[in-house]
């Protein structure tokens, strides 16, 4: 009897744990059947905001950071999607964990940052966490940077 008591009183007590609130991080991203397309990482408001965009095929992240360089779509602004960076075509290479884009890079907003390394790393590896790269630009490399969204 005596261990059912302690054992009632263990699971009424809880092991600890506090209850939280419910972190809201925004929707997630809904790829079209099949996975062809590319999540690709704007702005709403000052919070990146992960838009689908159905391509056909998968996309390397190369070219899904040269869509991302193409600005939002007409129905990606009317759902309020903004970018930080400037508009633009050009060859985006990676290679190894550097990723080098068409434009000057430093002096850039974080919030462009983001967008660069947060599009590159989910088209490299849409699983995994705390994932970033190396960026560089025309005004040469920044260094080094995770993306925020996904860690």
């Amino acid at each position: 009897m005596k261990r059912f008591l302690v054992l009632v009183v263990l699971l009424l007590a809880g092991c600890g744990v506090r209850p939280t609130e419910i972190v809201r991080a925004g929707p997630a991203p809904i790829l079209p059947a099949g996975g062809e397309g590319a999540v690709l990482y704007f702005l709403s408001g000052e919070q990146l905001q992960p838009a689908s965009r159905a391509t056909g095929q998968p996309l390397a992240p190369a070219q899904a950071v040269e869509l991302l360089l193409g600005g939002p779509t007409d129905a990606e602004r009317s759902a309020g999607l903004v970018t930080k960076l400037p508009f633009t075509s050009g060859r985006v290479t990676l290679s190894g964990t550097t990723l080098t884009v068409p434009i000057p890079v430093l002096g850039l907003p974080e919030e462009a940052v983001q967008q660069l390394v947060c599009t590159a790393v989910r088209a490299l590896a849409p699983t995994e966490q705390h994932l970033g790269l190396f960026l560089s630009g025309r005004t040469g490399p920044l260094g080094y940077r995770e993306c925020s969204a996904m860690t």
